[in-house]
């Protein structure tokens, strides 16, 4: 077998086709022996023969259950995967559509059929926790395994939930008159049987488990992660699951913040102990004073240091930047003895509780942690979100991944390949350029523009009559579905199981293959996160990669300037452009959801997109080689009766929508301006005004007229290079 390389960062290159040979026989392969790894002791490479032996298992489970899906770049994950030296991340950027899926359901299938006809070997292996968004993605991988291996490799998996109608549906829940887990108790008559308490006694010696990502993200905050990644065995010590696989991002940072606004909530929380008859009123007194003491006060401190003083006038806030207390002083000892006492209580402790004691730990540790002032006075600390994976290989499906912010700079992870994108030179961007078709949440508040925005669809699907997926913001979504006309609601595809209809909504449709043969694609909106929220996620994921000093630079330029952070957070080049990347995923995903997702596309897909930012358009182009752009520069006329019409000053039609008015009955004969101002009662200056107005050279340019001549020789005509007025 030939001997493996190392790329540039410092992994191996997975063996070639020709090393893999698809002639060796099993039987002679482990008629080797080869070494399998100790489970107990420090991460340990597979061998050629494992890599080879699983290769081949997950490649033939591959043909089994995929129509479609790229035999060939599968092999070479599943090599590299299996071939790596050390312990660590490897993302997984496969497009969607591409077989994700299938690819887990094959790798669990594998270990199974592994474990069934080596069960030594594959104990060495330790195990798999699967982290997935839905559970019923997680029942259907089991069900598979039972329908093509039988109940026995099945039993393999445990897929650990609370009740769901996915498992109410498999007879996870004996009790008929239990439909939601919110009716689960200990004092049900089914408990002694019951389906679901028995996946929790279980869970823990699985040889693979199955948890959903709410259930990993709250036994991580709770700091019970080891319920999941050791697997007990009957007479053994426990050992580490060798992979954690994530079927979709994780959240790779735990961000802690402090604020006056948590501790409120903390000592809210400690005022219904007492009333819950939990804790005396005396104790939640005296827990609620220290907050203040040692918390409370120290916080206050900061928030009224970080100004900038200005010489003859009222400082003006530091809009962010970093901070940290004195790590002398009797202070911090106090702060020490009440934080270890409340600890002793793990009763009194929560989430928040914990994330408070983080930041103080750090800031009377003489940390600098970053402060925001944007949404009130905060302070925040990161730590590594999947810090407590480290021993282990952890893969992360995430097909955006190239473009996200997160990943950016990260040496500690290893970005696979990813495949050639498919189909994207069948896709027609359609790109309206003008800011009068803003689509952020203040733009969609405008006079007229959700009704505009109906039109436009309407004119949309006119165009383009074909299955549409429709994504908007969640407030939006049933107004949509009930005011588009009937011909209109025949090609909208929209949420499944919602009564009353609702389009798709951003948010609302992750993980979801519901609209896979939509061949438009219309978003209205852009899925933004707060500032605030850029800021603390550019800090979590570009901190230790030169954003600590560009804040620093920044924080020191605006103590400078007249006016310092007039442009916001957006001040801070890094934090714009975490933006730009965050947005260009949100936006890709979405677009995923039509027909791209399919093995095979033929005919065109059509994407529409109203003012989007220039950045992020940028990569969002970059995301779709081939394709085809339209921009559309003026603002569709179906759109001005809306924006321009029925507007008044001071109880008078504007300017505007009486020449909208007249153009939409206009027959095309010529007609001079003063004649046409006098006609409908518009002054010179307003006439003027007009003629700059971007949505008045929109209404010529529709209706094929053109203004020539000057002064008293001026007059409306048919431009001379069509005579024909495009139908309204």
């Amino acid at each position: 077998m030939e001997a493996v390389g190392s790329n540039e960062s410092g992994w191996p290159v997975n063996p070639t086709e020709k090393a893999v040979e698809k002639t060796v026989e099993e039987a002679q392969l482990w008629a080797l022996h080869p070494t399998c790894p100790d489970p107990g002791d420090c991460f340990q490479p597979l061998t050629d023969f494992l890599t080879l032996a699983l290769t081949k298992l997950v490649e033939r489970y591959l043909k089994v259950l995929g129509r479609g899906v790229d035999v060939r770049y599968w092999r070479n994950i599943t090599q590299r995967i299996l071939s790596a030296p050390q312990s660590g991340i490897q993302v997984i950027p496969a497009q969607a559509g591409a077989g994700k899926s299938t690819w887990i359901q094959a790798f669990l299938m594998a270990l199974c059929k592994f474990q069934e006809k080596y069960p030594e070997e594959a104990q060495a292996l330790g195990g798999v926790l699967l982290v997935i968004q839905k559970v019923e993605t997680l029942n259907e991988f089991q069900t598979k395994i039972r329908q093509e291996l039988g109940k026995e490799a099945a039993a393999q998996m445990v897929p650990l939930q609370s009740l769901t109608p996915s498992g109410k549906a498999l007879g996870l829940c004996p009790n008929p008159a239990v439909t939601d887990y919110t009716q689960c108790t200990d004092r049900c008559a089914y408990a002694g049987e019951c389906p679901l308490k028995a996946l929790e006694g279980t869970s823990r010696g699985a040889y693979i488990l199955g948890v959903t990502q709410a259930r990993f993200y709250a036994l991580r905050q709770n700091g019970l992660l080891d319920q999941l990644l050791m697997r007990e065995r009957e007479e053994d010590p426990p050992v580490p699951r060798r992979w954690i696989i994530f079927d979709e991002k994780p959240e790779l940072f735990q961000i802690d913040a402090l604020s006056t606004g948590i501790l409120n909530g903390l000592s809210n929380r400690f005022e219904s102990l007492v009333t819950q008859k939990r804790l005396s009123d005396q104790k939640a007194c005296r827990i609620q004073s220290s907050l203040g003491v040692h918390i409370g006060k120290p916080l206050q401190e900061l928030r009224r240091s970080t100004v900038i003083p200005i010489p003859g006038q009222p400082p003006k806030d530091e809009l962010a930047g970093l901070c940290t207390l004195s790590p002398q002083g009797g202070e911090r000892k106090d702060y020490i003895k009440f934080r270890v006492g409340l600890q002793s209580r793990q009763d009194l402790m929560n989430g928040e509780l914990r994330s408070c004691f983080q930041v103080m730990d750090r800031l009377y540790g003489g940390e600098e942690c970053l402060f925001c002032k944007a949404c009130g006075f905060h302070v925040i600390t990161v730590q590594d979100g999947i810090q407590e994976l480290r021993g282990r290989q952890t893969l992360i499906f995430d097909a955006t991944a190239p473009v996200d912010g997160d990943y950016q700079r990260q040496t500690s992870m290893q970005m696979l390949p990813s495949q050639a994108l498919r189909n994207t030179q069948q896709v027609t961007f359609h790109i309206y350029l003008s800011k009068q078709l803003n689509v952020s949440k203040n733009g969609m508040k405008r006079h007229g523009m959700i009704h505009g925005l109906c039109a436009l669809i309407e004119e949309m699907l006119e165009e383009y009559p074909q299955p549409t997926f429709l994504c908007v913001y969640k407030e939006y979504s049933g107004f949509f579905a009930q005011h588009l006309s009937a011909t209109a609601r025949q090609y909208i595809q929209f949420m499944p199981g919602q009564d009353p209809p609702k389009t798709p909504y951003f948010g609302g449709t992750n993980g979801s293959s519901d609209f896979r043969q939509c061949r438009n694609v219309i978003l209205l909106g852009y899925p933004r996160l707060n500032p605030e929220v850029y800021l603390e996620r550019t800090y979590a994921a570009w901190g230790e990669s030169g954003f600590r000093e560009e804040l620093q630079q920044v924080q020191e330029r605006m103590r400078h300037q007249r006016k310092p952070w007039a442009d916001g957070l957006r001040s801070l080049p890094s934090v714009a452009e975490y933006e730009a990347r965050h947005l260009a995923a949100r936006m890709e995903q979405e677009i995923y959801r039509c027909a791209l997702r399919n093995a095979q596309v033929s005919g065109p897909i059509h994407v529409f997109l109203l003012h989007p930012p220039e950045p992020m358009w940028k990569l969002l182009n970059d995301r779709f080689p081939g394709c085809q752009v339209e921009y559309i520069e003026e603002v569709p006329l179906c759109m001005l009766s809306h924006l321009g019409s029925d507007r008044t000053y001071k109880g008078k039609k504007t300017a505007l929508s009486s020449m909208q008015e007249f153009l939409a009955n206009w027959d095309g004969t010529s007609v001079k301006i003063s004649q046409l101002r006098q006609q409908l009662n518009i002054s010179s200056s307003a006439w003027k005004e007009l003629q700059a107005q971007e949505r008045f050279r929109g209404m010529l340019l529709h209706c094929r007229a053109e203004l020539v001549g000057r002064g008293k020789n001026a007059m409306l005509r048919r431009r001379a290079d069509d005579q024909k007025q495009i139908p309204a």
